[in-house]
């Protein structure tokens, strides 16, 4: 019988380890080329700045300023009709786009080159059927009564490129990526607005050429009110982590939607936010009421600086306070449990003394908001650190054992393992201490690692892997140390004769996998008490309705000893 403290220690372990393994084996990695986010720093208006607020403000302001210009210019044109012509391949699709346009011109086949496009409308997705064919090209005029700046989106295809007036301004990939999120696929972006860039126009009249590289049925789309809003939540996303800028988790979904806070005329989302967070804080609580209320009863203004200062404030503050209290209960539990190994009285007085910290955050000018909160977030991080890892003695200087490899790219939830995005990964440790990773099995190097299990005592590992080749997963056992690598079940003998009755495969035909497509496959391995090994497999030989056409779907249970002998269904 293992001891209390031992199974609470693979426990705590076993928790932190699974918080790690999803990070590292769920995170998506692209399998193709990506595409850029909404080009909105062609048009200037995201304006990054040193803090999340100076950001919001600064490209609010931006945003205005456009708006007000783009409402103006859109008054002084006029666009004719779309004209398409189908290209032979995308040299001869650059050559044409960079003569004067002859719209009178013939085809190879003695037809007109160029068609009228009625079914292409402005401002919304189309999926024109092209013919298959590397490249078309889109004309029309843009009538300007003066020369202007047109900010324009567009969207489609794998590859725009425009030209304006014979030169051309613009070369994007526009390619959307697959994405899985739980067993959806989903294509990342939508095409509205996938590049917001500026035509250059002259007065008069003026040639818009675009070159959609494109196959049969892709969408496309043109819009002369492009909406660049969408684009700045993922820029600043990715400039400003949201664990480290609580608003952006703190604020309401509406915030970001493209008719939110950007784009609103008043203070309701500040409101919302600063009377929901107040309520929920106590005494600091209490304090963000009052500012709240100075501000509504001197009537500030929605640009004045003060608002989203208060926001921030507010945001770091539930954050922090939320963050106290449960650290204030891990460390009264760890005490508890490890009176001589653990430093309760000096972690709690730590925790005592930030109490008393966030008093400036509560108190501090809105000009000290953006450091203040980003000094005490900073700390409560490496508190964090301290107290439930580098002095837990659950897990200081402990190893945790987790796998690495691609997001498995299926459509069910059942048969992940047979749907490989890519080759590659490992077992590997993580040391607590330095943060160091080492690699368990680097003679499995080119294969997929699936789902493991840690043997009682600690030594060993069992664990499903597949070789880069058409086969199956089968189970194998190593030490943590790397040593005594082995293979504990292996393909079924008659297996070619057993999967030859499932017949010819569809799968197979149509995308030349050679030799034969069914096989078996044996995953998800756990050590059992008695000395056996239990673990997942396809030798039942069951499908379903929507995957019977090409594999094997649907996994038992079964049992082998640890040998590999006396393997039996459950």
């Amino acid at each position: 019988m293992l001891d209390q403290q031992t199974r609470m220690l693979w426990k705590a372990a076993g928790t932190l380890a699974v918080f790690l393994m999803t990070g590292l084996v769920f995170a998506a990695v692209p399998a193709g080329p990506t595409v850029d986010s909404p080009t909105v720093d062609e048009t200037g208006i995201y304006a990054r700045n040193a803090s999340l607020r100076e950001t919001l403000s600064a490209t609010r302001s931006n945003l205005e300023t456009w708006s007000a210009e783009q409402i103006s210019a859109r008054k002084q044109v006029k666009l004719g009709p779309w004209m398409a012509a189908v290209m032979p391949s995308t040299e001869a699709a650059k050559a044409a786009a960079e003569k004067p346009i002859d719209l009178g011109a013939k085809g190879p086949d003695g037809k007109p080159l160029w068609k009228p496009r009625p079914d292409l409308v402005d401002a919304r997705e189309n999926h024109p059927k092209f013919p298959l064919t590397p490249a078309v090209l889109l004309t029309r005029t843009i009538q300007s009564s003066k020369p202007l700046a047109l900010s324009v989106g567009i969207g489609g295809g794998d590859h725009v490129d425009i030209w304006l007036n014979g030169k051309r301004c613009l070369s994007k990939p526009t390619y959307r990526m697959w994405h899985r999120y739980g067993c959806a696929g989903v294509l990342e972006t939508s095409i509205n607005d996938q590049i917001i860039t500026s035509l250059q126009l002259k007065a008069g009249e003026n040639r818009l050429v675009i070159q959609l590289t494109t196959g049969y049925g892709r969408p496309f789309y043109f819009s002369i009110a492009p909406d660049p809003v969408p684009g700045f939540w993922r820029k600043i996303r990715s400039d400003f982590s949201p664990a480290a800028n609580p608003l952006l988790e703190k604020a309401n979904f509406n915030w970001f939607e493209p008719k939110g806070w950007f784009t609103a005329k008043d203070t309701a989302y500040e409101k919302e936010l600063l009377e929901s967070l107040s309520k929920s804080m106590g005494e600091p609580g209490k304090k963000i009421a009052a500012e709240l209320d100075r501000l509504q009863q001197d009537k500030v203004g929605r640009t004045d600086p003060r608002w989203l200062a208060l926001c921030v404030k507010a945001s770091a503050l539930d954050k922090l306070l939320g963050d106290l209290k449960s650290l204030g209960g891990a460390v009264n539990e760890l005490g508890s449990l490890f009176p001589e190994k653990y430093p309760k009285a000096k972690l709690s007085k730590q925790l005592d003394d930030f109490t008393g910290r966030l008093a400036a955050l509560t108190e501090c000018a809105p000009d000290r908001v953006d450091k203040t909160a980003e000094s005490l977030l900073a700390e409560m991080l490496r508190m964090k650190r301290e107290m439930l890892v580098d002095l837990n003695p659950f897990l200081k200087d402990s190893q945790l054992l987790f796998v690495k490899r691609y997001t498995y790219n299926s459509m069910h939830y059942y048969d992940d393992f047979q749907h490989i995005s890519r080759w590659g990964g490992n077992l590997c440790v993580l040391s607590l201490a330095d943060g160091s990773v080492r690699e368990i099995a680097k003679q499995l190097e080119g294969g997929v690692f699936d789902r493991y299990d840690l043997s009682f005592d600690g030594r060993r590992i069992v664990f499903g892997y597949r070789r880069p080749k058409p086969e199956g997963f089968r189970i194998h056992e190593i030490g943590v140390d790397g040593s005594g690598l082995r293979q504990i079940t292996f393909v079924p003998d008659d297996e070619r004769e057993r999967m030859a009755r499932f017949g010819p495969s569809t799968h197979r035909q149509t995308y030349g996998i050679g030799g034969y497509e069914f096989w078996t496959d044996d995953v998800h391995p756990c050590y059992l008490p008695d000395g056996g090994i239990c673990f997942a497999s396809t030798r039942s030989e069951h499908s379903v309705m929507c995957a019977s056409s090409h594999y094997l779907a649907t996994t038992n249970l079964f049992r082998v000893e640890s040998d590999g002998s006396d393997m039996r269904q459950l």
